[in-house]
């Protein structure tokens, strides 16, 4: 039981935070697409299986401290409450990952869940506390409260830190190396993705406006496409696609 909860813990992980490893290359990946005999290769699925290598690497040479932690560092873990709390985990992220999902809600008209990374240590620790919280005063009274807040810090350091990091290094290879770090985008609205929106099921005639004007922001096009006319859940990124500007 507790090897299938860490496949399927594994699993979930790796469909929702590979977004967060590789997604930031997909605009600039290196890698074409391929066929060998009937099966296509894209250059997003080779982009994603180094990522995943990679992941698996770190798994091998720097996971036990965060593993310890996680096992023993916040509450003991029975066996059970191992299983529940990496089950728990995975649904979590699978919520958070599936399109299939969120079309079954779409098209039974309930509200879908966004497909967007999300943390897996907070619904890991999420988890864990959640089982310590079953046994009410007594099983509170069992958690390395110093140690989650540790974690909690942690938290709040981890993006401030690497916006800052990011931030220095960017400026550095701006001004030191003459390296160009951003590449803006442009959206325009052309005959031939007109008809293709047209084909797509929008009604194009409300876009009409729009037509060969050149916008230099992704939300502000939105914002003005959003002004003509009510999009479903994801006809945003379809419209987006077709628009910018190669």
């Amino acid at each position: 039981g507790l090897i299938v909860a860490g496949i399927l813990g594994s699993y979930s992980l790796g469909a929702n935070n590979i977004g967060n490893v590789m997604g930031v290359f997909l605009s600039s990946s290196p890698f074409t697409g391929f066929q060998i005999g009937g099966l296509v290769i894209t250059g997003t699925q080779q982009l994603f299986f180094l990522g995943a290598i990679a992941i698996g690497v770190g798994v091998i040479t720097f996971s036990k401290p965060v593993m310890m932690t996680v096992g023993k560092g916040i509450l003991p873990l029975t066996p059970v409450g191992a299983f529940v709390s990496v089950v728990s985990h995975a649904v979590v992220l699978f919520l958070f990952s599936s399109a299939g999902l969120q079309h079954f809600l779409l098209s039974h008209g309930l509200p879908a869940i966004p497909l967007i990374p999300v943390s897996s240590s907070q619904a890991i620790v999420g988890a864990v506390v959640g089982i310590a919280a079953m046994n009410g005063t007594r099983g509170l009274r069992q958690i390395r409260w110093g140690q989650v807040g540790g974690i909690l810090a942690g938290w709040v350091a981890t993006p401030v830190v690497a916006g800052v990091f990011c931030f220095v290094s960017l400026f550095v290879m701006q001004n030191v190396f003459a390296q160009k770090v951003f590449v803006p985008i442009e959206y325009e609205l052309r005959a031939s993705e007109m008809k293709r929106l047209e084909e797509a099921g929008l009604p194009v005639e409300e876009l009409r406006p729009l037509l060969g004007r050149r916008i230099a922001s992704g939300e502000v096009f939105l914002y003005q496409i959003g002004k003509r006319l009510t999009l479903e859940p994801g006809q945003d990124r379809l419209v987006l696609a077709l628009a910018e500007v190669v």
